[in-house]
């Protein structure tokens, strides 16, 4: 039967209380009627088990349920997004398989709120690896569909999903990453000391002994051999000080594989099979860093007297960089395994802590993207609507704050999770595999000289750039050229789409300028976003409308602002007199 946390700290109270009476009526007992009293404290010895193995029994009571409070919800943690996008740049890109999407796409689709939605993770491997997959999509069907398989399981199986979580909670995170380019910088080279520590460890050893053979004067022997290997440990202090964190991490991470190669057995053999491999593998590695790190759990401090005379950090940190050298493609298979299983988790609680989700239809080869009442993951009300977007794609047209900009957002974050973590927000999403491109956040680039223009222009060429044959774009653009003036900003906008609209890709075109809409209204459909207007104001209802916007509300909202009354009318009335102008032209 599982205990709470309650009822062993209170069996511990219980212990400690016994404990003390015990041993103040065994020294009682001995002032009283003598020393052979003290023998009373033998009876202490089978409280010592029991004492040690309920605190260990509460400590894990107590992450079971934190592990259980925290299930299906967000967690608010401090995040270095910097450090986690280490794996991006360690890991080369499988062309053939994915694609990485660039930081325009990562800054337009607020990447960093979308990971921590998600990211539930409990280790640094984890955390790593949920960034890194969020961030390439998918162009394997197979592989997305293995990993729901995964999620789904997790999901279902309550039981596997606690004691996954609760290894994975003991294993933890590092404070501060440094195991990642332990394990995957290539640049990294062996520590190579030669035989010198060798042979003051032994010098060391000689002087131990000799106190047995020649007394107190071995003190003689011993204190200089003692400030000679204090010295060349200082000299190579920073050597190891900077990995000896991440080597005890690893360490750590290498006995938590073999621990959840047990437990994922029966529900997922494939991983706990390549956990169990891997981990086998490294056995070496974890018996020649047993010896590191001992003073922190040395509360006498007696390891560090023992470290400076047989020179233990630096001997066991050199067999220990030469192994991850030699085994380095275990431990990363070992790294990744992990961090899958824990990235996969968060998944797993993400949609068990969604109302309304979905795994997505994927289908090879198609260009099209049809769904049901599709929404934003990161609004807490969001309107959910639905679209079929067949090639060459769609031109939304709306007014301001109508919804136009954050439903772009929509169509790609869950395009984006769809060939990710094989989950939409959505009744029903139905596509093909896509590169997925966006140009939505375009502002000035001050420190590199560049204007809003160029920054926008820059970013459609890089659009263009990516399209190919094989795998078809997704492109999601927010008004077109709006850097520049109305003069060459439209013919250029209505030229860019024809180009699209012949090649490879799948568009999504958000743009206040109704003559853009209209005249690649033959090859795109068109659809509008409109507000209300009454006398509380403007009221959006955020809904998806077929055809081009009626409406208008910039001036509206100039005079809600408590524009001078002239400006308003004046602008009114010009804006008027161009609309029955385009009418007659149009």
């Amino acid at each position: 039967m599982q205990r709470s946390a309650v009822f062993y700290r209170s069996c511990l109270i219980t212990a400690t209380v016994v404990l003390f009476f015990v041993f103040f009526a065994v020294l009682y007992s001995a002032y009283l009627w003598g020393s052979v009293y003290y023998y009373g404290f033998i009876l202490l010895v089978p409280f010592l088990p029991f004492y040690f193995l309920t605190y260990k029994k509460m400590k894990i009571a107590l992450l079971k349920e934190e592990i259980a409070v925290t299930w299906a919800k967000p967690l608010k943690r401090d995040r270095d997004f910097a450090d986690l996008g280490k794996m991006a740049a360690l890991f080369p890109v499988a062309e053939q398989k994915e694609r990485l999407i660039s930081e325009q796409t990562k800054e337009d689709l607020h990447f960093e709120l979308l990971y921590s939605l998600v990211d539930r993770t409990f280790t640094t491997p984890g955390a790593q690896v949920l960034y890194n997959l969020l961030q390439r999509p998918q162009l394997s069907i197979k592989v997305l569909q293995e990993r729901g398989e995964v999620i789904r399981t997790l999901e279902s199986e309550k039981e596997l999903r606690e004691k996954i979580m609760l290894c994975l909670r003991t294993l933890g995170r590092q404070k501060t990453d440094t195991v990642t380019g332990l394990v995957w910088d290539e640049e990294i080279v062996p520590a190579r000391l030669g035989i010198m520590p060798a042979v003051l460890a032994s010098l060391a050893l000689i002087a131990l002994a000799s106190i047995f053979l020649i007394g107190a004067k071995a003190v003689f022997f011993l204190l200089p051999v003692l400030a000679v290997n204090l010295y060349y440990s200082n000299q190579k202090e920073n050597l190891h000080n900077l990995r000896l964190p991440a080597i005890h991490y690893l360490r750590s991470v290498v006995l938590t594989a073999g621990e959840l190669a047990a437990i994922c057995r029966k529900k997922l053999p494939a991983h706990s099979k390549r956990l169990r491999s891997a981990s086998a593998a490294c056995r070496q590695f974890v018996r020649r860093t047993a010896m590191l790190g001992l003073k922190g759990s040395d509360p006498f401090g007696l390891y560090d007297y023992l470290n400076i005379l047989f020179l233990l950090d630096l001997r066991n940190y050199e067999a220990a960089t030469v192994f991850i050298l030699r085994r380095r493609s275990y431990l990363r298979q070992i790294y990744s395994l992990l961090g899958e299983i824990d990235a996969l988790l968060s998944v797993a609680s993400l949609r068990c802590g969604t109302s309304a989700w979905i795994e997505p239809q994927l289908l090879p080869g198609k260009s099209y993207i049809k769904t049901e009442e599709i929404y934003h993951p990161l609004l807490e009300n969001p309107v959910a609507n639905s679209i079929d977007l067949e090639r060459p794609g769609v031109v939304l047209t709306g007014s301001n704050m109508s919804g136009k900009s954050t439903f772009l957002r929509t169509i790609a974050v869950n395009a984006l999770f769809a060939q990710t973590v094989y989950t939409c927000f959505a009744k029903g999403y139905r596509g093909g595999l896509f590169n997925i491109v966006t140009s939505i956040n375009k502002d000035d680039f001050l420190p590199g000289g560049k204007s809003f223009f160029l920054s926008e222009a820059e970013a459609i060429l890089e659009m263009i750039r990516q399209q190919s044959e094989e795998v078809a774009s997704l492109c999601v653009i927010d008004e077109i050229f709006r850097g520049t003036h109305s003069l060459e900003r439209i013919p250029a906008a209505v030229e860019l789409l024809r180009y699209l609209a012949k090649q490879n890709a799948l568009c999504l075109i958000a743009t206040h300028d109704l003559e853009i809409a209209k005249t690649c209204s033959e090859l795109y459909a068109t659809y509008h976003f409109s507000e209300q207007v009454g006398s509380a104001g403007l009221k959006f209802d955020y809904l998806l409308k077929p055809g081009l916007t009626t409406s208008w509300n910039a001036i509206r909202i100039l005079e809600q602002l408590g524009y001078p009354r002239e400006i308003v009318e004046r602008a009114s009335r010009a804006v008027n007199r161009k609309i029955k102008v385009s009418v007659k032209l149009l």
